[in-house]
């Protein structure tokens, strides 16, 4: 998660608490007032369904499967270039650029 340095994003992202609605509009819609507004109204969308909703998920199975990919991405992501030492070489996906390095 190194690059998300930015605490906004990074704090609900890492949150062991279930996902307030602002935490949802921070990590899924952009910051402008225009995907705000559509955030919101897809938040009240989704709330307001009464069938066919997904079943209630256990906190702990949620919580043990975003570590997981968390660690995936942090053994196959952008190499975090503050560790001392650095990490060994390895096929690292450069997620901003777009393309892999070896």
């Amino acid at each position: 998660m190194h690059a998300f340095v930015d605490g906004l994003v990074r704090e609900p992202a890492l949150s062991d608490a279930p996902g307030r609605p602002e935490d949802i509009l921070t990590l899924f819609f952009e910051r402008s007032m225009s995907s705000q507004t559509k955030g919101r109204d897809f938040l009240r969308r989704i709330s307001s369904r009464e069938t066919d909703r997904d079943q209630p998920t256990d906190l702990a199975t949620d919580l043990a499967t975003r570590n997981a990919q968390l660690n995936a991405l942090s053994e196959w992501g952008i190499p975090d270039s503050t560790l001392d030492p650095p990490q060994p070489a390895g096929r690292h996906y450069a997620a901003n650029a777009g393309r892999q390095r070896r």
